[in-house]
């Protein structure tokens, strides 16, 4: 499905008619999520008066009190969003959205970053943690810093600190593309400029998942922002596509101990070849390739094994019953026979009450971190 975004620093939307009017920009541009910085709103319990103004439906808004200019908002247009939770991970610096998008899960971030390197850095470190999500991410914001050796020009302050690199190094780890990709030829995608153009510099960005599959981009002039918009079209597509169903780990297997230490073995091989990924998760997803194969390889044995035993137990049964009518004293072994089989439709019975087993269990994950 199409997807649209922007990210743009507004410079201040404090004032009732500099909002309106940016506001209605925005809505003209017809984007489906657009990210804001530099929103100039105080930390506030509720922002309802904020977010009615938006008509276009959702908006969500975080003011910090740490300085005049913090304050950023998401808007998103249309009916193809619905909300899970909402977080305020840095009050007027980092807002978080987890929701889906026509049912696929996402995650929305907006980042206004502080010009202050030390600030930075810290608030890149708590930023981190959020990348870490099996949802599709799309990451908008002022960050503050380049990515780029060629990231500003006519600076003595061009190039790369330590808060670019550690940007460069989670948008890595977590698969995140930057849809602008460079600065390109005589800085043509630079989002902030000087008035008299004698700096310019690509500090704004766009970052999605791999999931979504890139189309155009674009830097979008305002006439009330010393910042240009950062504007992208591209498809959300689905992860995993339609099937029978999700695959669910069986955790009845993990009670196995001979089966979780043959376990062990391959994956230290598995964590061993991290370094010929691009990415940790890149690397990750290919384990979890390995794990669903190992398992399912496991369930469909033990599936077999179980009916196996019954097909014996039934045979047994019809035998004993046989040897019965011959006037055989084989009572004894009736009872056993019936009870394995009563037991056998008991542990069925519950699987279809309780439904499948959960996906991950806590001596799953404590197997895998042991081995890591």
């Amino acid at each position: 499905m199409a997807i649209s975004l922007l990210t743009l620093n507004v410079r201040s939307v404090k004032d009732q008619v500099r909002r309106v009017g940016t506001l209605s920009f925005l809505a003209a541009q017809n984007h489906d999520v657009c990210f804001l910085q530099e929103c100039g709103i105080p930390y506030a319990q509720s922002y309802s008066q904020l977010e009615r103004q938006w008509t276009h439906r959702p908006s969500f808004w975080s003011g910090g009190n740490d300085c005049k200019s913090p304050g950023v908002a998401i808007l998103i247009k249309g009916r193809h969003f619905t909300t899970d939770r909402v977080t305020e991970q840095v009050n007027g610096r980092v807002l978080v959205v987890d929701g889906s998008w026509s049912g696929e899960p996402v995650r929305l971030i907006n980042v206004y970053a502080p010009p202050e390197k030390n600030e930075r850095l810290k608030m890149f470190r708590v930023l981190r943690m959020q990348l870490v999500t099996s949802r599709t991410s799309l990451m908008g914001g002022d960050f503050n810093c380049t990515v780029e050796l060629d990231g500003r020009t006519g600076s003595d302050s061009a190039g790369m600190d330590v808060t670019s690199r550690l940007l460069v190094e989670m948008t890595g780890e977590a698969s995140l593309r930057d849809v602008v990709g460079s600065m390109g030829p005589n800085a043509r995608n630079y989002s902030w400029s000087r008035p008299d153009g004698s700096v310019r510099s690509r500090i704004d960005f766009l970052f999605t998942s791999p999931t979504v599959k890139p189309g155009r981009n674009s830097m979008v002039a305002v006439h009330f922002s010393d910042h240009r918009a950062v504007s992208f079209e591209g498809e959300l597509t689905r992860k995993f596509a339609a099937g029978p169903g999700s695959w669910k780990l069986n955790c009845s297997l993990l009670e196995n101990e001979e089966l979780v230490g043959n376990l062990r073995d391959p994956y230290v091989e598995w964590r061993d070849m991290r370094d010929l990924f691009h990415s940790a998760g890149e690397w990750w997803e290919w384990v979890k390739d390995r794990f669903r194969s190992f398992f399912q390889d496991a369930s469909r044995a033990a599936a077999r094994e179980k009916k196996r035993d019954f097909r014996q137990l039934q045979s047994k049964l019809q035998r004993l019953f046989e040897l019965e009518l011959r006037g055989w004293d084989v009572d004894d072994e009736l009872e056993e026979t019936r009870k394995g089989l009563a037991e056998h439709f008991r542990e069925e019975s519950r699987k279809i009450i309780s439904g499948p087993e959960p996906r991950t269990s806590r001596r799953m994950r404590n197997a895998t971190h042991s081995s890591s």
